[in-house]
């Protein structure tokens, strides 16, 4: 009973010894964490307030702005093995805080309107029409134009920007001296008829390309007449 009992004395002491050595140990750890908390921090330009308990970081102050980049900086320390932020820690920062001073008012001065700029004025397109036939070896505009001259009177009426160039066209029947001068017979009834219907004849143009640009094929009757032909071309004066 005695050993026994001077075991167990042995063993309490030994308790008594150790327990108060390894809080003072870990008080240390944690110090020198601490101290490499500090430095992380203000070498990143953060400032914040931080306690170190059983290698778990409390941090207890910090600039709101600055939240998110002191939990970074601070876990990123070599043995912290947790992070924690108090209720308390964050603080406003200086562009939120409530003593910034208020901006002065400043007296509002009249000015002019500044005057709104020229509108663009939108351009509008330049219409494409088709050509004028006529009947084989005629320079007489057929009645059934009668609806195309009227439609480029109308154009040529309400858009007095545009002008018109009327190209003669044949087939190669005849000789071609005759052809050219059976194209420019046709482009200029055209414009006769233009001029008579009010259209300036400065606004117009009567040329001839005889049988040079054929739209159809002269061995065929469709052919010949789809180049029997005046075509019309508009644009805009100068362009």
């Amino acid at each position: 009973m005695g050993t026994k009992l001077a075991g167990l004395c042995s063993g309490m002491v030994v308790v008594a010894c150790v327990g108060p050595g390894a809080v003072w140990l870990t008080q240390q750890q944690d110090q020198a964490l601490l101290s490499q908390i500090n430095q992380a921090l203000t070498s990143r330009n953060v400032d914040a307030t931080v306690t170190v308990r059983g290698r778990v970081a409390t941090i207890e102050e910090v600039d709101s702005a600055n939240a998110e980049k002191a939990s970074s900086v601070v876990s990123g320390v070599p043995g912290v093995a947790g992070v924690t932020t108090s209720q308390a820690a964050e603080k406003p920062s200086s562009e939120s805080s409530g003593s910034v001073s208020p901006t002065p008012e400043v007296a509002s001065t009249s000015t002019s309107p500044l005057p709104s700029a020229t509108p663009t004025p939108s351009v509008q397109p330049v219409p494409q029409l088709d050509p004028i036939f006529f009947e084989g070896g005629s320079s007489r505009v057929p009645a059934s134009a009668a609806s195309r001259i009227d439609e480029l009177v109308a154009i040529l009426t309400s858009r007095p920007e545009l002008v018109a160039t009327l190209t003669g066209h044949t087939d190669n029947g005849l000789t071609q001296q005759r052809r050219d001068a059976l194209g420019l017979a046709r482009a200029q009834s055209v414009k006769d008829q233009l001029v008579s219907r009010g259209i300036s004849a400065d606004r117009l143009t009567a040329e001839n390309r005889g049988d040079r640009d054929p739209l159809g094929d002269n061995a065929t009757e469709e052919g010949l007449a789809l180049n029997r032909r005046v075509s019309i071309r508009l644009e805009v004066a100068g362009r």
